[in-house]
């Protein structure tokens, strides 16, 4: 019998070669000269399978030093800080075919997707890569680590991405670099490094792109140290529904402004369940943009917050209310001669090279300024924060401070006294740099995207691209906080749909005036809660690959919430509608649970089709202009019952409005049930319209409170008004 040699592990699909460092030079004179591009071994970087199908990049390296300044103590070489180590990442065989999807780092703060057809033109600072190879899809993600950021470019020498650099290859050395387009660089963002080693990437080939990303994002969260989504619970305080001050006071917030607002809300009879107050309520100097003190503007704010807070609470019923904080203090850092700095403590901040007195890099220091701004916050009333201006920090410590050391300690201390001091109710904004997203352990919301513009309508479609495919990313590290918006708004109802959709904090910014509860209905529950889905809206796959803007079909996200799936189409097309298409939406999502046929429910028509696998997929859907949507449920859990309970199709998130099973025996008893019967009991987040399935029309009675209640059929879908929550359905045997 031949003996069978043990297995060996896959290939890894990628390496990398061709490396070279950025060097700036030591010595007499090293200013005059410029930086140069030195070539370096390939075991600079090292790729090691993890696990099947998932592979990680780390990289080692440090700059040789001439014999004559070898010594620490002399002027050596050192790294360039914003480029540090740069090389050609190769596949084996041929490189992969476009079109990719690309998530890149636009502005200091925000991420965006672009699509390209070449690795060669991968934007700069891009920070994932996705892409199709035949049946399977491969994730490229790019980390901040410990002490150094990764980015992935499309090649610079092709392209000119980043900036030049005197190259001191030679030119075999040159041609023995494969032109694959893609290059990873690393930097440190600290001036002085003679070495660097980190963890860059990781890269993962999976059946589906999303637990091909997942796989990344989950190995890196544990090698750093983070908790993923999993962990990371929507906080309490942000589960309901929100006002925010920004969009409808500026800085220009105050009390008086704030009660006004309060007045139409209470008017209207919408329940506002937590109000932030957003930049401009804090003692601060304008001009310099520094604060002074940790307490409100006394012109603003003339009884002081503990009052708002208290009338917030009092009149008008609002359970929480939170405050904006930039995470240096304020956007120029804090005032020295102020009150905030005497509280804190001069040495436990630190000095910029510009000039900025912020909160200090270290553990100790980090925590006496959060402590002492949470703790005095925490007595005057307020129990979330919005922390913004979070991705300025390495910005403001460039050349002094690793990407590390400008943001694990401070983010550390920020979760860990936000968690304690008000359960974890924070909203992370300005913060989709990865020396921020990669560095804070356990906070749960992060924004996942660029502001709201309400007063440019044609800005639709970039928000909410940023939103859903950063969130592919994001969202499987944070619950995604898609912005505030405006009811009153060319846009205001397809806003509402994605709010929804997003799983994460559902808040509006509406002007005095300006509120339209005929929006805010479908969103909110009678008392303020928010109905939301079990995972965060992101990008079907046939949506994932190609710019929705120019596409042919109307872009679709989908959301799960039980044994339903959402699926959400946006026209997004500004010059001409877009076709909804249910089949090439649902290709590439996981078939039904037991491999049958799938019922949609059509919520704007109130109709129920079925989809047969294999079935004809030329049927095409409605029309969608720029900025009009709709919403289709989507049965994919097991067929165990005739019926499936859907919940009350008046709101968004219908299926989270429902749930099986009754926690007391008021309803259907052994007694009462027909023998060729069967029946199931269901609670309802709170008495209204309530829609089941029923495709093969067996339901024969629905009850409410013990009563039986008229249902109306279309079809399969069934729709009965409940006065009660505890409903009681039977179906024939």
């Amino acid at each position: 019998m031949p003996v069978r040699e043990p297995s060996r592990p896959a290939a890894p699909p990628l390496s990398v070669g061709g490396a070279r460092i950025v060097v700036r030079p030591g010595g007499h004179g090293a200013g005059l000269r410029p930086a140069a591009a030195v070539p370096v071994p390939d075991d600079a970087f090292t790729v090691t399978a993890e696990r099947e199908g998932l592979w990680r990049l780390d990289a080692a390296v440090a700059v040789p030093q001439p014999p004559d300044r070898a010594a620490r103590f002399q002027e050596q070489d050192t790294l360039d800080p914003d480029l540090a180590l740069d090389a050609a990442v190769m596949f084996p065989g041929s490189a992969p075919h476009g079109p990719f999807l690309c998530l890149y780092q636009h502005k200091e703060w925000w991420m965006r997707p672009a699509w390209r057809d070449a690795l060669a033109d991968v934007p700069e600072r891009t920070q994932m890569i996705l892409w199709r190879d035949d049946d399977a899809w491969t994730a490229l993600v790019a980390v901040c680590g410990d002490d150094a950021r990764a980015d992935l470019h499309g090649d610079a020498l092709a392209v000119g991405t980043v900036r030049a650099v005197d190259d001191a290859r030679d030119a075999d050395a040159a041609a023995a670099v494969p032109a694959s387009g893609l290059r990873i660089a690393l930097s440190s963002n600290r001036v002085g490094r003679t070495a660097l080693a980190d963890v860059a990437a990781y890269l993962a080939v999976a059946a589906d792109p999303y637990d091909a990303i997942r796989a990344c994002v989950d190995a890196a969260a544990k090698r750093l140290g983070i908790a993923t989504a999993d962990r990371r619970p929507l906080p309490e305080a942000l589960s309901g529904f929100g006002w925010c001050t920004w969009d409808s006071l500026g800085r220009d917030v105050s009390e008086a402004a704030i009660i006004e607002k309060m007045e139409e809300f209470h008017a209207k009879g919408v329940p506002v369940s937590w109000v932030m107050i957003d930049d401009g309520w804090s003692r601060t100097d304008r001009e310099a943009e520094t604060l002074i003190g940790l307490d409100a503007d006394p012109e603003r704010f003339p009884h002081g917050l503990a009052h708002t807070v208290d009338l917030l609470r009092e009149r008008y019923g609002v359970r929480r209310v939170g405050v904006w904080a930039a995470f240096q203090g304020y956007w120029s850092g804090l005032e020295s001669n102020g009150q905030a700095v005497a509280l804190i403590g001069a040495e436990h901040l630190a000095v910029t090279s510009n000039g900025c007195l912020i909160p200090g890099p270290g553990r100790r220091q980090a925590t006496m300024f959060w402590a002492t701004w949470l703790s005095l916050l925490r007595d005057m009333g307020i129990d979330c924060v919005k922390v913004d201006s979070q991705s300025s920090m390495s910005t403001m410590t460039r050349g002094v401070e690793s990407y590390g050391e400008a943001t694990i300690e401070r983010h550390a201390a920020l979760d860990r006294l936000v968690e304690t001091e008000m359960g974890g109710a924070m909203i992370n904004c300005m913060g989709m740099a990865p020396e921020s997203y990669w560095h804070r352990p356990v906070s749960a919301v992060t924004r996942t995207s660029d502001d709201f513009l309400p007063h440019d309508p044609a800005s639709l479609a970039e928000h909410l691209l940023q939103n859903a495919y950063c969130s592919l990313l994001m969202g499987e590290l944070y619950r995604c906080d898609w912005d505030m918006f405006w009811t009153s708004h060319p846009h205001a109802r397809t806003h509402a749909l994605m709010r929804a959709l997003s799983a994460g904090p559902v808040y509006c910014s509406d002007a005095a005036g300006r509120t339209d509860p005929a929006v805010l209905g479908p969103l909110l529950l009678n008392d303020g809660r928010v109905p939301r889905p079990d995972t965060a809206a992101v990008p079907v796959p046939s949506a994932l690959l190609a710019d929705p803007t120019c596409a042919e079909s109307a872009w679709c996200v989908t959301a799960t919430c039980g044994d339903w799936r959402l699926l959400a189409f946006v026209g997004m097309n500004p010059d001409q509608p877009q076709r909804i298409r249910l089949h090439e939406a649902l290709r590439g999502l996981p078939a039904c649970a037991d491999g049958g046929e799938r019922w949609v429910v059509d919520r704007e028509a109130m109709t129920a089709e079925r989809l047969r696998p294999g079935a004809d997929e030329g049927s095409a859907g409605p029309l969608l202009a720029y900025g009009e949507s709709r919403l289709y449920y989507v049965w994919d859990g097991p067929w165990d019952a005739a019926v499936m309970p859907l919940g009350l199709i008046d709101k968004i998130v219908a299926p989270a409005t429902v749930a099986v099973g009754a926690d007391d025996d008021s309803g259907i008893g052994t007694g009462d049930q027909l023998s060729d019967s069967e029946a199931m009991a269901v609670r309802l987040a709170e008495p209204g319209r309530f829609a089941l399935l029923d495709p093969d029309a067996r339901c024969v009675d629905v009850r409410c409170n013990g009563e039986t209640v008229p249902v109306h059929r279309n079809g399969a879908l069934c729709m009965a008004d409940c006065d009660d929550t505890r409903v009681d359905i039977r179906w024939k045997a």
